[in-house]
């Protein structure tokens, strides 16, 4: 069976779907479905993880393209997926893509709040809430899984980018900064093409792909998700269950606001802002010695 041979490994709300929908509709390139989540043993998802047979039958489709690749934003945060893909393919590719990590944390429980993995809407909760849930407590009724609400963990990347290092030579690890693919898209991409030995000439459609999104009304998005299960059981017997299946998904539709210039989130306040700032400076600086690129800018209050 076809196996990849390169993997976008995270890191979240760093631009990974857009990458993978660019090189998506490269020629010489066959990305299967996100967020696989194969790699990682050590992150108790709640839903099932593939069998090698199913994992490896998301490239079925894949004819004669040059590289073979997937995008799961988890593989970074994990302590094992690193070792398991150096394992499974000896001489992947990697991509990591990183963001400021106080931005990244930001959009991220905006991520998670539309999503249902979350359910302390404000910010600075939500970051109280850690060590609460680091015992268990304080705990959605659905989330990915728990570490994923362990906010200022999931955004040190030093040691996650470590975890690459130390598996992989240099030469196969490419890392890429959320805001030079948005500022300089073209170039960017050309240098993955590079990195990834394919025709660099090709240009995708450069469209936003998952953009930052809130719930239009908080109402419908708790009867939607959050609705006791009584309520469900007792339109079952009257609503078919395709015809339940496609009133949840055109409601969920409608309810969906797309983040723009004038209707985006609230900014972060300053002071919140800084106190990050000055959490993350240490992991930052670790970082900028790891990476061989300054990054200074993450670290300005």
């Amino acid at each position: 069976m076809k196996r990849p041979n390169f993997f976008i490994v995270g890191a979240p709300k760093c631009a990974t779907t857009s990458l993978h929908a660019y090189l998506s509709q490269h020629p010489e390139i066959f990305m299967c479905k996100k967020e696989q989540h194969y790699f990682g043993s050590d992150l108790a998802f709640r839903a099932v993880r593939p069998s090698l047979e199913e994992y490896l039958g998301t490239f079925r489709q894949a004819e004669h393209e040059k590289r073979l690749g997937e995008a799961a934003v988890w593989y970074l945060y994990s302590k094992k997926a690193a070792q398991e893909i150096k394992a499974f393919c000896p001489d992947a590719r990697i991509i990591i893509m990183l963001r400021d990590p106080v931005d990244m944390l930001y959009s991220y429980h905006s991520q998670l709040l539309y999503t249902g993995h979350e359910f302390i809407s404000d910010f600075e909760e939500a970051l109280k809430a850690e060590n609460e849930r680091k015992q268990g407590l304080r705990m959605p009724r659905d989330y990915l899984f728990p570490e994923s609400l362990f906010y200022r963990d999931v955004a040190s990347f030093a040691g996650q980018v470590e975890r690459y290092y130390a598996q992989f030579d240099r030469d196969r690890i490419l890392v890429i900064l959320y805001d030079d693919l948005r500022s300089r898209v073209h170039e960017v991409y050309g240098h993955v093409l590079a990195f990834l030995d394919v025709d660099t000439r090709h240009t995708p459609d450069f469209a936003v792909a998952n953009p930052n999104k809130v719930d239009r009304s908080a109402v419908l998005k708790w009867l939607l998700v959050e609705a006791p299960a009584s309520l469900k059981v007792l339109l079952r017997p009257f609503v078919p269950r395709k015809l339940r299946q496609g009133v949840h998904e055109l409601l969920y539709g409608l309810n969906v606001q797309y983040n723009t210039v004038v209707s985006g989130r609230v900014p972060l306040q300053p002071e919140v802002r800084n106190r990050l700032r000055r959490y993350f400076h240490a992991d930052i600086v670790k970082l900028e010695g790891i990476n061989r690129r300054d990054l200074s800018s993450w670290t300005r209050e």
